[in-house]
């Protein structure tokens, strides 16, 4: 019985402390009227009816690890990253957030200055922006250069992050840098993330690399591959996005 209301992808490690301390407070609130409620009888009727509640509620969250059904979705949607980082799941004040798509004014703001650096600008064939000769002749080098199966510590390297427990974790396609429980990065592929480590070369030689923060090198990265015309095998590149989620968090990326 106990094992069929056991929900393991949010309890053990999983558990999402959010929803742990959300729903702690409800059991709480109820065992606390159910006892004002029982003291209208006798003091020990006060006592059994509010510790009842709580005790059966409390089991509730320890074996599924909630008692509101919907809790991990609406945390996932509602509960900002600010919140999420006091219990150790979203990025702490100062970090990156996880990778996510830029906002149209970022991207117009590094798009320029890509433009200025020579790595895009005007397509030879069709009124667009493009990466430039020079930039993808650069990009390929670079790819030459690139691991097959990046490891964390050349991610790390490459974002100037100090990680001291890294991991780069395959969800579905998605690749996904972590720091312990902490989610760093996403990408929606290891192509991609062979991609943004050769991108990163390119950029070294034309932007002041070593004085960006890593959510500037980030956003660079994902402004470039956003004109990337093809993978690094040589195959056309395709513009997909998937969200990638935690017991806590979902992220979408491009």
């Amino acid at each position: 019985m106990i094992e069929r209301l056991r929900q393991p992808a949010y309890t053990g490690e999983n558990r999402c402390l959010p929803c742990t301390v959300i729903n702690t407070l409800l059991p709480l609130g109820l065992s606390g009227a159910s006892a004002v409620a029982g003291a209208t009888v006798s003091p020990l009727v006060a006592v059994v009816v509010g510790g009842g509640v709580l005790a059966v509620a409390m089991e509730a969250i320890w074996l599924r690890g909630y008692l509101v059904p919907g809790t991990p979705t609406l945390t996932k949607r509602y509960l900002p990253p600010w919140v999420l980082a006091w219990f150790g799941k979203g990025p702490a004040a100062g970090e990156p957030a996880a990778r996510t798509v830029p906002s149209s004014a970022d991207k117009e703001d590094y798009e320029a200055r890509l433009q200025e650096t020579g790595v895009i600008g005007p397509c030879e064939d069709k009124d667009d922006i493009c990466l430039t000769a020079s930039a993808h002749a650069a990009w390929r080098h670079q790819i030459t250069r690139s691991p097959d199966e990046p490891s964390p510590d050349q991610v790390a390297a490459v974002l100037d992050l100090d990680l001291s427990a890294g991991q780069l974790e395959q969800s579905g396609d998605a690749h996904v840098l972590r720091d312990g429980d902490e989610t760093i990065a996403a990408w929606p592929s290891e192509t991609a993330v062979r991609s943004d480590l050769a991108t990163a070369g390119v950029l070294d030689d034309r932007l002041d690399w070593e004085s960006l923060t890593t959510h500037q090198r980030l956003t660079y990265l994902h402004t470039v591959r956003l004109f990337l015309e093809e993978c690094p095998d040589g195959s056309p590149a395709r513009l997909e996005s998937e969200t990638v989620e935690s017991c806590c968090s979902s992220h979408d990326v491009a």
